[in-house]
């Protein structure tokens, strides 16, 4: 039974994560599979940020920012 969920902007990448996460990969599989999804369907999104957002109960939240300038 998995209890993750996925969500992105893109449409393909969406549905790419999603089938990761349906499945037995990991969040980072998911973020993986979205990312890459995406970068097929859209050249320039090989060389965009990447933000993600993980949570597990007990474990708390993390945010990964990849843009190069930090905002503030």
């Amino acid at each position: 039974m998995s209890r993750g969920a996925a969500t992105a902007t893109h449409e393909g990448a969406a549905l790419a994560a999603h089938e990761v996460v349906r499945g037995s990969g990991t969040a980072i599989d998911a973020v993986t599979a979205g990312y890459f999804a995406m970068a097929g369907a859209e050249p320039g999104a090989l060389l965009a940020p990447l933000a993600v957002l993980v949570a597990d109960p007990g474990a708390g939240a993390r945010q990964f920012d990849g843009r190069a300038l930090q905002p503030g």
